[in-house]
Parts: C-alpha cells; sequence; structure tokens
C-alpha cells in the first residue's frame, strides 16, 4: 500500500522527484575531485589544481581551526618575501590571501562547526540553493514550465557543474549567493499582511547580496546598481520599510567587508589583489573599471570561442529560445525587464573580462572548460538558460513533436555536457582527479627526501609541496632572478631545495644563474613524472 502510495505521489508530483534526483546527480558528480582526495589521504590535506583554491583552502583550515588568517614568518623577511606560493600576498612578514576575502572566511567559519567536509561542500550547497532560487526567478518571468526546464538545464550545465567540482574557487558561490538574494526579493509581497515574513525575506535577500560581493567584491560595478534598481523597481510591493530593511541586510556584510580589509591590508577599499597591483607597480590597477583594459575585438573573440563556439549545444537554445522571444508579439514587462538587465550585464561581464589577454599562453593552449573566461561568464552563462528552456518548451508545444522531442534535446544536452565537462580534454574533471591523486604522491616523496625546514623553489608545483613544505614560487620559465639567487645564497643555512618541470635548456639556464653565487643543484630524481627535484648547494 505504501509502494503504491508513493508511486501515486510521484507521478502527480514528477517535476519535484525529477529537479530531487537532479540535484542529488549534481552534488555527486561535483563532489568527484573531494572523492579523488579522499582516496589519497585525509581531506585536511587535500590538492587542488589551481593555486587559488590552495591559498583559499589554506586559510578556511586556519580559520576552522580556530587560527588568525594572517600566518606570520620570519623567515618571510629575511627572503625579502620571496617566500610565498602563488596567489597568496605579504603583508609585514605574514603570508594574507592574495584575493578576496569571503570564500575563506565563510568556509572557514562553517568548518570550525562541521569541520574539513563543511569547508568543501559549502560550494555546492550553495550551488544547489543557487540553482533552485533560479527556478524561482524563471518561474516567475517565464511560468512554471519553462521555470522547471531551466531548472533541468541548470543541474547539467557544463560551467556550473566544472566550477562547483572546483570547490575553493569564488565563482559558483558568488553566483549562487546573487540568485538566492534576487529570488528572495521577487518572493517579498509588502502588500500581504504577513510582516514577520517579509521581513525576514527581505534582510536574507540584501544579505545574500552583500555575500555574494563578500565572495567577489569587483563584481560591484554590476551587482551594486542592478541590487538598486530592482528594490526600485519592486518599490510598489516592497514599500519603504522593506526597502530599507533590504537595504540594511547588504549594508551589514559591506560593513563587515570594509572592516576585515581594513584589519588584514590595512585599508577598507583595498584587498588581495590590490595589493598585488601595488607591487607590481600599479599597471593592473591603472583602469578602476576595467583593469584588464578595453578591447572590445579581443573581448568579442574570446566571448565567440569560450561562451558560443565551444559550448555551442548550451548557447545555440539560448540564441534560438531568445529569437522565440522576440517573435512573440505581446512581452510581459516583466519578462523585458529580465531580458534588459541580462543583456547589460552580458555586455559587461563580456567587454570587462573578455578584454583580458592571458599573460601564460599554457591557459588557452591546454584548456577549454578550464579557461577562467567560462567561470567569470557563469552568471550570463545561468541567466540565459530560461531563454534556453523557452525553446526546449516551445518545440514540445509543436503538434506531432510534444514531449518527445523536447526530452530528446534536453538529453543530447546533458549527454554533450556531461562529456566536456569530465572527459574532453587534460582540463575535463576526470583528467584532473588523477592529476590530484599524484600531486599526493609527489607530495609523500618530496616530503620524504627533504628535512621539514627546507624552502623549496618551485614554478608550478607550489601546489603540491605547499603547505608540507615551504616554498618560494618563481617563473623560472627565464632562469633564477638575481634576487632570489641572492636570498639563497644568503640564507645559505636554510636546506634549499628546486622542484619544477624543466626543459633541458631551462634547467641550464638555472645552473648558470646559481652559479653567479658559486652554487649549484643536484637531481634527486622525479617524485612525479617529468617534474625534477633537485638539492640547492654551495659548489665545492
Amino acid at each position: 500500500m505504501g509502494i503504491k502510495m508513493l508511486y501515486d505521489w510521484s507521478r502527480k508530483r514528477w517535476r519535484e522527484v525529477t529537479l530531487s534526483a537532479l540535484a542529488v546527480f549534481f552534488i555527486v558528480t561535483t563532489s568527484v575531485l573531494i572523492f579523488a582526495n579522499r582516496l589519497e589521504a585525509p581531506l585536511s590535506h587535500a590538492k587542488f589544481d589551481w593555486p587559488d583554491e590552495t591559498m583559499n583552502f589554506h586559510f578556511a583550515s586556519r580559520i576552522s581551526r580556530g587560527l588568525p588568517i594572517l600566518e606570520r614568518d620570519p623567515l618571510i623577511a629575511l627572503s625579502l618575501d620571496r617566500v610565498r606560493p602563488r596567489s597568496f600576498n605579504v603583508i609585514d612578514s605574514s603570508l594574507v590571501p592574495g584575493g578576496f576575502l569571503g570564500l575563506p572566511v565563510l568556509s572557514g567559519g562553517i568548518g570550525f562547526v562541521l569541520r574539513v567536509w563543511g569547508i568543501l561542500l559549502l560550494t555546492p550547497a550553495l550551488s544547489v540553493g543557487g540553482i533552485f532560487a533560479l527556478i524561482s526567478i524563471s518561474k516567475r518571468v517565464f511560468g512554471a514550465s519553462v521555470g522547471w526546464l531551466t531548472g533541468v538545464l541548470a543541474f547539467t550545465n557544463p560551467a556550473l557543474i566544472y566550477y562547483t567540482a572546483f570547490a575553493m574557487l569564488p565563482n559558483a558561490a558568488f553566483v549562487s549567493f546573487l540568485l538566492i538574494g534576487l529570488a528572495a526579493l521577487l518572493a517579498v509581497d509588502g502588500r500581504k499582511i504577513q510582516p514577520r515574513r517579509d521581513v525576514l525575506i527581505s534582510v536574507v535577500a540584501g544579505l545574500c547580496v552583500g555575500l555574494a560581493l563578500f565572495v567577489r567584491t569587483n563584481e560591484i560595478w554590476w551587482v551594486g546598481p542592478m541590487f538598486v534598481a530592482a528594490l526600485i523597481a519592486r518599490r510598489a510591493k516592497l514599500g519603504d520599510r522593506l526597502i530599507a530593511f533590504a537595504l540594511l541586510g547588504g549594508l551589514l556584510v559591506g560593513a563587515a567587508i570594509l572592516a576585515l580589509n581594513a584589519q588584514i591590508y590595512g585599508n577598507p577599499l583595498a584587498t588581495g589583489y590590490t595589493r598585488f597591483a601595488d607591487s607590481a607597480g600599479g599597471g593592473a590597477a591603472s583602469s578602476v573599471l576595467f583593469p584588464f583594459g578595453f578591447h572590445p575585438r579581443l573581448a568579442w573573440h574570446n566571448v565567440w570561442i569560450y561562451f558560443f563556439r565551444n559550448f555551442w549545444w548550451v548557447s545555440a537554445p539560448a540564441v534560438l529560445g531568445f529569437g522565440i522571444w522576440l517573435s512573440y508579439r505581446r512581452k510581459p514587462a516583466r519578462q523585458m525587464v529580465f531580458t534588459a538587465w541580462l543583456a547589460l550585464i552580458a555586455l559587461w561581464l563580456f567587454v570587462y573580462y573578455g578584454s583580458w589577454q592571458f599573460d601564460d599562453p599554457l591557459t588557452t593552449r591546454l584548456n577549454t572548460i578550464g579557461v577562467s573566461y567560462v567561470r567569470y561568464w557563469l552568471p550570463v552563462t545561468l541567466g540565459a538558460l530560461p531563454f534556453a528552456a523557452l525553446f526546449v518548451w516551445s518545440i514540445g508545444c509543436v503538434r506531432g513533436v510534444r514531449r518527445y522531442a523536447a526530452a530528446v534535446i534536453v538529453a543530447i544536452v546533458a549527454i554533450l555536457s556531461i562529456r566536456s565537462t569530465f572527459i574532453v580534454g587534460s582540463d575535463s574533471l576526470i583528467p584532473v582527479a588523477r592529476r590530484i591523486r599524484e600531486y599526493h604522491r609527489a607530495t609523500m616523496a618530496v616530503a620524504a627526501a627533504t628535512p621539514k625546514d627546507a624552502v623549496i623553489v618551485t614554478w608550478r608545483t607550489d601546489k603540491i609541496v605547499f603547505p608540507e613544505r615551504r616554498v618560494a614560487a618563481v617563473d623560472l620559465q627565464n632562469g633564477l632572478d638575481r634576487e632570489m639567487v641572492g636570498v639563497i645564497s644568503d640564507l645559505e643555512k636554510i636546506p634549499w631545495f628546486l622542484y619544477a618541470r624543466l626543459s633541458s635548456e631551462e634547467e641550464a639556464k638555472v645552473l648558470a644563474d646559481l652559479g653567479e653565487e658559486s652554487l649549484t643543484m643536484d637531481s634527486m630524481g622525479e617524485p612525479r613524472s617529468g617534474e625534477t627535484l633537485y638539492r640547492i648547494r654551495k659548489k665545492l
């Protein structure tokens, strides 16, 4: 009897059952890198493929253990601030985050209660919440059927799955907080007699938008105006009182951001990125609005490749759905507003990040879904899904075609998405999971071959040996710079090693640079295929 009741209920609520099943699928698939780490070591020693993830996880772990964010080390000053990994910054001989504080602080705070699982599962949990928020927004704007299809497409979206799997990158968390905040704002109707509920939801809306900026503060240039415009547009339903509560929620987080920045970086308006820009001579900060310059042709080139061409099965339905929407004679005002804001956000993000020319050619040569443009454009990718859903829904409404064709389209999109996310390319998740397991084995080999007080000069391998060993991240493409060689020579009592993947020409250049201070290095083997560990010593 119970089974029959469950079956009848599932038939009536098949949409909810489908979304719940997809949510479970999403959590499992986005945890693939967590599983890869757990196979090799405790999660407290997790390894990552991005230096930014290594940095965020390191500081989140410190916070979860009740330690201060600033990590003091006297050797940093003695080494002229050279002893630090990539993506880390240095202030007053202390390691500090080289980015925004939001993700390490939030995940570290949750980790204080739930330990390392809380740190690593925050982003997947937020992404699921963000998808349901997107469903809610899409339902209000385009109707229940399109809203449900938006959720189906979001749970199988390659960019969202991929960057949720990289749990210590902030992009999925940012867009999820933003979607939750906007969905909460749309759910409030001050004309109904639910004062406590409306006040709570209004505050939550402001808090979530504020937390989105806590995670990625530089997005304030478009998030701030959008939030204010949304409050103004909803004034008739919200009223001044609820608008004030929503602003209060956002301002509370804003005050916390300014206070933390002042405490860590010495200036409420500074971040780890601005500290990097200052140390580089200010070039990256030459334009507040366009730090990467203004290059429309380059931006269009990048948009065409990394938004449209590489993910045509996602972008094509969205473009076709937009065309169908344009063909409607009558368009509800809410759809007009949604489309206008999406167009403005897309224009801003496409130009802002599309104008960025990566210095490292390997970034674009070896990566497809792993190119940073894809993660920076996540708000546009998810914002366009209701139009893709509109296209699928329109196909399902055609006589003689009906739901079968729509189901086939969704299945094809899902299969191609899973293929690009997990299988195709060295940057897809299964190859990354293999690399992470290799990183753990390399870490053990390096730790066994070096003393605990050693400093290892690294190139791209700092994410492997840190924090088990202190590192000095150096771009070895052109050898060792004079300052670094001088630091190694002056701190001769420190055991120095070098761990990198070097060509014969690069190795010869490093040896020549070391030779200027009567130093040399001896090979100690390959902890990981193609990567050699060297011991640096004085020449005999």
